[in-house]
């Protein structure tokens, strides 16, 4: 984890999508950090990117901030933005926001991966 920014970010790529697992803190200094890694995803030629949010730990309104950039973005370049495993503390934060209702988001990462397989 960059001790730095907070938060650690790994992806797994397959052939029609990509399965990117955040930990830590998404916050506005690991906020750059989430975006710039993300963007690449989201203009690649995958049809999903699926983000597994089970580690994040802490979610500001800067972190929020990322995320409703990020789905602007795969909105504009076609890619589906898939959230699962949200923590209760994270779900809390999405439904209170509103977020919720812009996000796709399901309760495990294999519920999401199907959906995924539905796309093609």
């Amino acid at each position: 984890m960059n001790e730095e920014s907070k938060i650690e970010l790994t992806e797994e790529v397959f052939e029609s999508h990509i399965v990117v697992r955040v930990s830590g803190q998404l916050d506005v200094t690991s906020g750059n950090v989430f975006e710039k890694f993300l963007t690449t995803h989201i203009h690649s030629e995958k049809i999903a990117v699926v983000i597994d949010m089970r580690g994040v730990e802490y979610l500001s309104s800067a972190g929020l901030r990322s995320l409703l950039l990020l789905v602007k973005q795969s909105r504009q370049y076609g890619t589906q933005l898939f959230f699962c495993n949200l923590s209760s503390f994270v779900n809390e934060i999405f439904e209170v926001s509103g977020f919720s209702s812009l996000m796709t988001v399901f309760p495990s990462l294999g519920e999401a991966v199907r959906q995924v397989g539905m796309l093609r």
